[in-house]
């Protein structure tokens, strides 16, 4: 993919525009994350009564524990009032990946993924922690993030 840039003298507003030799479902879907990720770039989460903005390049995994969806960051848990297939549909694609029903993960906090004899990813992440996927999630993950 051949990226731009364009300095225009006289613009007010920052833009940008996809260029496609015809609009399929990956150039729909390229506009759909950028727009996503420049304009609703943040979620609402909760702790210990109060309310934050956690914006979406701090978000290291977004999970249920408890019955309830939380959002770990470097800060700490934050808890979300939405459920989690919510949150995956506000999430820019590609940037974040649904591992199993229940875990989404920022794909750049992923440091490796390490085939385990049950046939199941381990995914070691850059803090050093580790999760593993669903079977379910394998095949997608496997198309879509690991060509």
């Amino acid at each position: 993919m051949l990226v731009n840039q364009t300095a225009i003298a006289d613009l007010k507003e920052l833009f940008i525009t996809v260029n496609t030799p015809q609009i399929d479902a990956d150039s729909t879907n390229l506009r759909n994350n950028l727009d996503r990720f420049l304009n609703d770039q943040a979620i609402t989460g909760y702790r210990a009564g109060r309310k934050k903005i956690i914006p979406y390049y701090e978000i290291i995994s977004i999970h249920t524990e408890n019955k309830a969806v939380v959002c770990e960051t470097i800060d700490g848990l934050y808890q979300l009032k939405k459920r989690l297939y919510e949150i995956r549909e506000l999430l820019p694609y590609r940037l974040f990946v649904q591992i199993s029903s229940s875990e989404i993960l920022n794909f750049s906090c992923i440091q490796e993924f390490a085939l385990t004899r049950n046939g199941i990813y381990q995914v070691i992440l850059k803090n050093g922690k580790t999760t593993y996927t669903s079977r379910r999630y394998m095949q997608v993950i496997n198309k879509e993030y690991l060509p």
